[in-house]
């Protein structure tokens, strides 16, 4: 997901009908627990709920344009295979105070 995200990103810089449209992403992830269902009789729809999809909908909302925001979870599964800004304390509905890091890029491997 992490490479997916940066890749987005990198698309919206680097595509010239991108740029020309002005497309610009706020990415969230956030890494835990979610429930995934079809619901509907007649007409299906595939969804995904939980309080992981919440938090990742809500970081979305609190990344500026261009940029991925990854709880601390997420942050710590990352490794030191990504490289990330200095944590941050936001505050997020329903959730409080939460440390949140910027994904900024892939670390090379040597």
């Amino acid at each position: 997901v992490a490479d997916m995200a940066l890749e987005m990103i990198e698309l919206t810089r680097s595509d010239p009908q991108m740029r020309r449209l002005g497309v610009q992403l706020h990415i969230g992830i956030a890494t835990g627990p979610a429930i995934a269902g079809v619901i509907g009789a007649t007409r299906f729809i595939y969804d995904v709920w939980g309080d992981t999809v919440n938090l990742a909908s809500r970081l979305t909302s609190e990344a500026d344009a261009g940029t991925i925001l990854v709880d601390k979870t997420t942050f710590r599964r990352l490794g030191h295979r990504y490289s990330c800004d200095a944590p941050q304390d936001i505050e997020i509905k329903g959730k409080g105070l939460i440390t949140v890091y910027r994904l900024t890029g892939k670390n090379i491997s040597r």
